[in-house]
């Protein structure tokens, strides 16, 4: 249990023992577990009680039999023990977390099993990325150090419980006081990893389908970007690479891919990166097979596996550490090529008969994305010094290996919802950076939903387009006139890239999400408890996107003062707005007292330059703001005051040649002082 900062060696823990119950205290909290009833409650330092568990203090009979203290139960049929634990839900609260759950973001009333499935879309019950931490409105957090099959019964069982049983004779869990999510977060992630930040190139733009098949249709859509000017950073080669479509052997095909080394360097001097599609399965029909077979890093099981249900094939044992060497060694081979990423796709198809060198099938099925991301990406930051990878499936700790995406979503409405549910929700789970697949993976996108999801996808920490045929997600597969709005929503994107970029560290560092639910940044508001389609990107832009046909909607607005980006208008909280919004714009807001970095319309993230930056200053009532920039060259501080005589911005010597506007009323003139 994690009774305060885990970073504060100095904490103090007073002990004492009553007649019933055993007491520890610190300047925060006080803890007291019952001896005869067994329950845990905790208050904090003003004696509020802020949980207990589902124990009782005293001799009453339980008014239900549907909910457990901490202790064992026996499932009779199949002689299965399983570890529980249950936890008060008090009123008015809500619970938030557990993974990249597709369902509301607010998880109470649902019940969760913790087995990683193919999604199969982004609106069902099949989660790629379970997480085993919750937190709750009442001030803390908690994460199951488990990875055997969990299931969460958030008051879904009995009403009144959050209620937890873990496959097996062991509940080892943490206990986190905030009160703040954020509070929360920092130390959830200071034991299970914080995310480092991905390389700039990264935060561009990623196109992609499944798939381009030649090295001559790389580079034409390479070119196409270009001519079209389309801002883009990264090329994504999926499944159609090897000598067989999907039939992943880490090799070229050496007909339509005959020169990998010049193709990677001709789509360098343009401007791109390459990333290459795989998955972590070796394949009979293969020649790696017996190489893998004769070196013993498979998993062991009577029988290979279908994967995509039409090839044998067998798991890596990434429990196995000579494994992990002869894995990494292949995508060592494609990134001294000079590849770039490396899309960790799968990785939920572990099955229970299944046979690791340090785990069996059911305890490794959860835990084995999270050795999987680490393999990919240890050896992606050695060989390359940038430390990224694509990954589909997670576990706890697996927001150290960024980025992450939803999946196989669908090309609708509803998808489109649900996959921001998901990025929220896993958001509040530890992981800083998230994506999905811009205009959804299966289905054709109409003209609309596509412009809509790529304003939605500007606000993410990354963006991707791709999808499956007969309609592409390269933006000339669209009308002209979707070509030209999609254009303009990038060119923001990439303007938006110093903020973004910026928001990106500051995020990292303290273990919070990029793309954050609103009740991240205002808890203490019981408005946005339930709000989950809008969010904020970092700490001062708040989005509305739209999410149906319908062109209007209505928007919260929180307390202080919140500037429209589009017109500059001001609007002030709490209160509720109806906004409509053309096909072309996305409604967002600036918090008040921020100053929002700016870059140039750029074609790549290497010709964003500092020099060129614009800082939009969005004074509070007071007539202040300020905003502390990061970069790859370290953190800038930039305040601006209002004065009688117009507003006089303070600048650091290291940025020079700016262009500064003011959003306000009055545009007053300008004095500028360089230190």
């Amino acid at each position: 249990m994690i009774l305060g900062n885990i970073q504060d060696a100095s904490l103090e823990v007073k002990y004492t023992e009553l007649d019933n119950l055993y007491r520890l205290s610190t300047n925060k909290i006080t803890l007291e577990v019952f001896k005869e009833k067994f329950c845990i409650r905790v208050y904090d330092n003003a004696g509020n009680l802020i949980t207990e568990t589902g124990g009782k203090t005293k001799n009453e009979f339980p008014t239900t039999m549907d909910s457990f203290p901490l202790g064992f139960a026996k499932e009779k049929t199949y002689k299965e023990t399983f570890a529980v634990e249950s936890f008060v839900n008090y009123p008015g609260e809500s619970i938030y977390g557990l993974g990249e759950g597709f369902n509301s973001v607010n998880k109470m009333g649902k019940t969760f099993g913790f087995w990683h499935f193919e999604g199969m879309g982004n609106t069902s019950g099949r989660n790629y990325k379970n997480i085993p931490f919750f937190m709750s409105t009442q001030g803390y957090g908690v994460f199951i150090n488990e990875s055997r099959p969990i299931t969460f019964w958030v008051g879904s069982r009995e009403y009144c419980k959050t209620q937890i049983a873990v496959e097996g004779d062991l509940m080892d869990y943490y206990f986190f006081y905030g009160p703040t999510f954020k509070h929360i977060l920092f130390n959830y992630t200071e034991l299970t990893g914080k995310a480092s930040v991905p390389p700039k190139w990264s935060f561009g733009t990623w196109m992609s389908r499944i798939s381009y098949f030649s090295q001559k249709e790389v580079l034409e859509t390479a070119k196409n970007l270009r001519e079209l000017k389309i801002p883009s950073d990264v090329i994504h080669i999926d499944t159609g690479w090897f000598e067989k479509d999907w039939q992943c052997d880490w090799e070229f095909d050496k007909e339509r891919f005959p020169d990998p080394v010049g193709m990677f360097k001709e789509a360098r001097e343009m401007g791109f990166r390459l990333s290459l599609w795989q998955a972590p399965y070796v394949m009979d029909e293969t020649k790696l097979y017996k190489e893998a077979k004769k070196k013993k890093v498979l998993a062991k099981n009577n029988a290979p596996f279908n994967f995509i249900l039409r090839f044998p094939a067998h798991p890596i044992d990434f429990s196995k550490p000579e494994a992990v060497i002869w894995y990494q060694r292949l995508l060592k081979n494609l990134l001294d090529m000079g590849a770039s990423a490396i899309k960790a796709d799968f990785g939920e198809g572990i099955e229970p008969a299944m046979e690791f060198k340090e785990y069996d099938g059911r305890q490794m099925h959860n835990l084995y994305p999270l050795l999987y991301n680490k393999a990919a990406y240890d050896i992606t930051k050695e060989t390359t010094g940038e430390g990224i990878i694509w990954a589909r499936s997670a576990y706890a700790g697996s927001q150290r290996y960024p980025v992450h995406w939803s999946g196989d979503n669908s090309a609708n409405y509803e998808n489109l919802l649900c996959s921001l549910r998901g990025g929220l929700s896993l958001g509040l789970s530890g992981f800083t950076f998230w994506s999905q697949d811009t205009g959804g993976f299966v289905g054709t996108p109409s003209e609309d939903l596509y412009i809509r999801w790529t304003q939605i996808s500007i606000f993410q920490s990354h963006i991707r387009f791709h999808g499956a045929p007969p309609k592409y997600r390269e933006p000339w597969n669209f009308d002209k006139e979707t070509q030209d709005i999609v254009r303009n929503i990038l060119n923001l994107r990439y303007r938006l890239i110093p903020y973004i970029y910026s928001e990106s560290h500051i995020a990292a560092a303290a273990g919070l999400p990029l793309l954050r639910a609103m009740v991240l940044e205002f808890q203490n508001d019981r408005t946005v408890h339930n709000i989950e389609d809008q969010f904020m990107c970092g700490r001062n832009i708040m989005v509305a996107p739209i999410l149906t046909e319908n062109n209007s909607r209505d928007v919260y607005i929180p307390e202080g003062l919140w500037y429209d980006f589009h017109t500059g208008e001001k609007h002030t909280g709490p209160r509720w707005i109806k906004v409509s919004c053309a096909l072309e714009r996305i409604p967002f807001f600036v918090y008040g007292g921020s100053i929002l970095p700016l870059g140039k319309e750029v074609q790549n993230t290497g010709e964003i330059k500092k020099e060129d930056l614009t800082l939009n200053i969005y004074p509070d009532i007071n007539g202040n703001a300020e905003y502390e920039f990061i970069d790859e060259t370290g953190k800038i501080s930039v305040r601006s005051v209002q004065q009688i005589d117009g507003t006089e911005v303070f600048l650091p010597k290291e940025i020079k040649n700016l262009v500064i506007d003011i959003v306000n009323e009055t545009s007053p003139d300008i004095r500028v002082s360089i230190y």
